[in-house]
């Protein structure tokens, strides 16, 4: 009996073998293909909206779970084989004609209520043995159905397997993801170029590469610290875990670090640095010595404004240590800069109109390009400037009257000597030093003119000027004169008459109109001495020559009203010696009339000034 049943349960277990290879089979290729499917759909939104950060893990968690699922319930009917008896009536039924042989057999072997083994149980498991002997495995479980299985269960292979292997990098990304967030320590960012120092305006190329994470986490640059931080996103790289941003027109410096998901780098600084700068330039001023003038020092110029053959020391300051430096001028030349550091000096000769740069390199290695042209004019050496301080202007004295004179010279550089030069009618120069000691480029002085010393009489003119030298540089001293002035001597009998009202010489000479003779003289000389301090100067120029002919002609008008005044003055004269007898004397010796000596006068200026010879004719307008 124990072998009979034994034999029935092998044969039941070679069809449960075969079946539960075939259910397997089938199993799987349901299990695989929608498996497969919902990878594919997988694969498709992690393309269109979940390629990295958290949103790729949710899809491709969700889209596994899923998978798992489906194959899950694919094996779940498998889950527990089938009993003999099941078999039995598989058999029945896929064989047919038994009469539920083989089912009456298993169910009398496992009825443990019918107690030990009876001969009519042994006959039915000896009737399920021969049945099933007569039996083809293949009739059971046919071949083609486990052909179709076996199909089945290489289709949903194949789908499978497709579908995980374009899914596979998407779960590897979100792998990475899910260990950038839970573990950053076991992931480092690389980033270059780290701490750099950039010239202002230029732009940084930022690049981080993540090593372990491809392309699964974007990482983020923060720029700054606290509220003042800003994030941005990077950009993917040449490869695929590579990503770069870039910063442009910095101007300041900053620190920053990328993140990828909670995994940091180090911090790092950015250091805007800008070019070398000229803070200040102190200029030192030499003067030569013939100048008179002392050494100075211009705070934070850098312009130069000198006399030729000054000596200018040019004290630089920058904004940061300096490696190199050098002044370029204008007709490229260069000096060379004493220094170190900050603080550099330059040695220059004012000779020329110029101009300079400071060119520097700087420890960073950047080049000011030049930097500000600073200008070099060379100041022209001007006349002094003389003038008359007292009287200022003309005056009328007395034969012993006493006159304050006192003069200035200014110069651009400074003042040599100030002379007062004082002429009397006999023509005979007094040149008097004033101002002495004189230092710098300011004269001034006083003297008092005593006209008794002059010997000067009733109707004498007394020239007086002012003249004055600079400081030669080098070259002569240029020499300037003051416009000139008259002192007038008039007689006391004149002022005495005039006082009373009485006729006499005063009264005669307003009546005749010498003094507008005398005073239109004046004006002639006065226009001539200014014509010769023009062309003293050395400005002749185009309207030099009509200018004398001009006064060459008011000369000879003037001579001609001369004579006219002198013939009506000697027909008074013959009248009244007439009335009064021959006792009746003029004011001067014969020979010694002045009006006769004024025309000849008259006439030797007009002559020079119309040969354009101003120098010459001034001592015959003084004499006039």
């Amino acid at each position: 009996m124990t072998e009979r049943a034994s034999e029935l349960r092998a044969i039941l277990a070679n069809v449960r073998t075969r079946w539960s290879r075939r259910a397997f089979l089938r199993a799987w290729m349901l299990g695989a293909v929608t498996a497969g499917a919902m990878l594919m759909v997988g694969v498709l939104a992690v393309w269109l909206i979940a390629q990295e950060g958290v949103p790729l893990v949710l899809v491709v968690s969700t889209v596994g779970l899923v998978a798992g699922i489906s194959l899950s319930f694919a094996f779940l009917p498998l889950r527990r084989p089938p009993s003999d008896r099941q078999i039995a009536r598989f058999i029945e039924e896929q064989a047919g004609g038994l009469d539920e042989v083989i089912v009456t057999a298993v169910s009398k072997l496992e009825d443990k209520s019918s107690g030990p083994a009876s001969p009519v149980v042994d006959m039915l498991v000896g009737d399920a043995i021969r049945a099933a002997r007569n039996l083809e495995s293949h009739r059971v479980v046919t071949r083609d159905s486990m052909v179709r299985a076996a199909i089945g269960g290489a289709i949903g292979t194949v789908v499978f397997a497709t579908a995980s292997w374009f899914f596979a990098p998407s779960a590897s990304k979100a792998l990475d993801v899910t260990g950038a967030y839970l573990f950053p320590a076991f992931y480092s960012i690389d980033v270059t170029p780290g701490s750099i120092k950039v010239r202002e305006g230029q732009p940084v190329v930022v690049s981080a590469r993540i090593n372990g994470v491809e392309g699964g986490v974007v990482p983020s640059i923060i720029v700054g610290r606290g509220d003042a931080a800003r994030t941005a996103r990077m950009s993917p790289g040449a490869s695929a875990d590579e990503f770069t941003i870039t910063l442009n027109n910095i101007t300041t410096s900053f620190p920053y670090v990328v993140t990828a998901g909670s995994a940091r780098s180090n911090e790092f600084d950015v250091e805007v640095i800008r070019p070398v700068k000229v803070s200040r330039i102190d200029v030192k001023y030499d003067y030569a010595p013939g100048l008179g003038l002392e050494s100075h020092t211009e705070p934070d110029g850098g312009d130069i404004f000198a006399p030729s053959g000054t000596k200018v020391q040019l004290t630089i300051t920058t904004d940061k240590p300096v490696t190199a430096g050098k002044l370029t001028m204008n007709d490229g030349k260069a000096v060379a800069l004493n220094g170190h550091s900050q603080v550099f000096t330059a040695d220059l000769v004012v000779a020329a109109d110029g101009s300079y740069r400071v060119g520097l390199q700087d420890v960073d290695g950047l080049s000011n390009e030049g930097g500000t042209e600073y200008f070099i004019r060379m100041l022209n050496d001007r006349p002094p400037d003389v003038r008359i301080l007292r009287p200022g202007g003309d005056k009328q004295v007395s034969p012993l009257e006493e006159v304050a004179l006192e003069a200035r010279a200014d110069d651009d550089y400074g003042v040599r000597s100030l002379e007062l030069v004082v002429k009397s009618a006999a023509g005979k120069e007094k040149i008097v030093p004033i101002g002495a000691p004189i230092s710098g480029s300011v004269a001034t002085g006083l003297h008092t003119l005593f006209l008794e010393d002059l010997n000067v009489k009733p109707g004498d003119v007394v020239t007086y000027y002012a003249r004055a030298t600079d400081v030669g540089r080098g070259r002569r001293s240029t020499e300037s004169r003051s416009d000139i002035f008259f002192l007038e001597v008039k007689p006391y009998e004149e002022e005495f008459f005039a006082s009373e009202g009485q006729s006499g010489a005063g009264a005669s000479q307003q009546e005749t109109g010498l003094e507008d003779l005398i005073a239109q003289q004046k004006d002639i000389m006065a226009a001539t001495w200014k014509l010769d301090a023009r062309a003293r100067r050395g400005a002749t120029g185009a309207q030099a020559a009509p200018d004398i002919r001009a006064v060459a002609v008011a000369q000879a008008n003037l001579k001609s009203k001369t004579e006219e005044v002198a013939l009506q003055m000697a027909g008074a004269m013959a009248a009244q010696r007439r009335r009064q007898g021959p006792q009746v004397r003029g004011l001067t010796r014969p020979g010694e009339e002045p009006l006769p000596k004024a025309i000849e006068a008259m006439g030797r200026a007009a002559g020079e000034l119309d040969r354009l010879r101003v120098g010459a004719a001034l001592p015959h307008e003084e004499q006039a």
